[in-house]
């Protein structure tokens, strides 16, 4: 048997200005990244 996991990343405030993020990056959620963050929880 297979398992697949999918994830979606939300909006940060790196990804609005273009720059990439990392896992330990310092990127906070823009208002809307925080919205998708409950819609996909």
């Amino acid at each position: 048997m297979v398992t697949l996991i999918i994830a979606r990343h939300c909006e940060s405030t790196w990804h609005v200005t273009g720059r990439l993020a990392g896992q330990k990056d310092k990127a906070v959620l823009t208002a809307k990244g925080k919205k998708q963050a409950l819609e996909f929880s």
